[in-house]
């Protein structure tokens, strides 16, 4: 089932179909929903020859364990164009220079791919999108990028989540089909038992009231297309709407949800029952 709300809410439906990348909106009913003042919240593919990478001034983050060769990161800035900045991190002291060199390829293609989706026609005004390593061992890294973005005929800056988990072993990104399933998740989204993450009793109140507008089958749906790789429909990539990460046994899930409630809210979920 077409799910039926989007990432954000607009006087009337976008689509980008920018550089076979796609982004979906469709119109939401917000009639009988208590708004709340929405969040500010803190979202890429390769630079050109006249674009610039630089490192950022945020200092190293994790690391995984004491010794001298221990695995790191650092973060870099992504600054294609004015008023555009999307920091990513570089992993650094991998047993294998060959994987590493492709892991650091995958992260940067990734913190870059919804400014590649919004930048093709023009319209981005502006983006700044920060990183946070959550998690970093020999086997994964886990990065959750928070920020904005503003279109030049957009009446207010979006705010955006998403996240990046590799398997830093097969290089390749991991979803939420790694860490359960989409159809027990969104029937936890959809029961009394749901938590929402760093929310006041106001928002949660108009999160459940949207919630209610919706079904388990467009939660499935969402989910099943949630997290990097981009996946295709049409015969185009489209940004995903959902994304997710694993972080001291709870998963996180992101949700679209209307501009008035914030954009996106992250539902929390403890993976040992408690």
């Amino acid at each position: 089932m077409k799910r039926k709300f989007s990432i954000l809410l607009l006087l009337a439906a976008s689509v980008f179909l920018l550089n076979g990348c796609k982004k979906k909106h469709e119109q939401v009913d917000l009639s009988s929903i208590h708004t709340t003042a929405a969040r500010e919240t803190m979202a890429p593919s390769t630079a050109s020859e006249e674009e610039t990478t630089t490192e950022a001034e945020s200092e190293e983050t994790t690391k995984a364990s004491n010794d001298a060769s221990q695995i790191s990161s650092k973060a870099l800035s992504y600054q294609p164009q004015d008023n555009v900045s999307i920091a990513y991190p570089e992993i650094a002291n991998m047993n294998d220079s060959g994987k590493q060199e492709q892991v650091n390829k995958l992260l940067m293609e990734n913190a870059s791919a919804l400014y590649t989706c919004l930048a093709a026609d023009g319209t981005l005004e502006s983006m700044d999108i920060k990183c946070k390593v959550e998690a970093l061992d020999r086997n994964r890294a886990t990065v959750v990028y928070t920020g904005s973005y503003k279109l030049k005929d957009g009446p207010y800056p979006v705010s955006v989540f998403f996240t990046n988990t590799v398997d830093l072993q097969q290089v390749k990104s991991l979803g939420i089909n790694d860490y359960s399933d989409a159809y027990t998740m969104a029937g936890y989204l959809m029961s009394d038992d749901v938590q929402f993450y760093q929310v006041n009793d106001s928002l949660k109140s108009s999160l459940l009231e949207y919630r209610a507008t919706q079904t388990v089958e467009d939660f499935t749906d969402l989910l099943n297309q949630a997290d990097f790789p981009l996946k295709s429909s049409d015969g185009t990539a489209d940004f995903p709407e959902s994304f997710s990460y694993l972080n001291q046994s709870t998963l996180y899930f992101s949700i679209p949800v209307p501009h008035a409630l914030g954009d996106y809210a992250i539902v929390s979920f403890p993976m040992d029952g408690k």
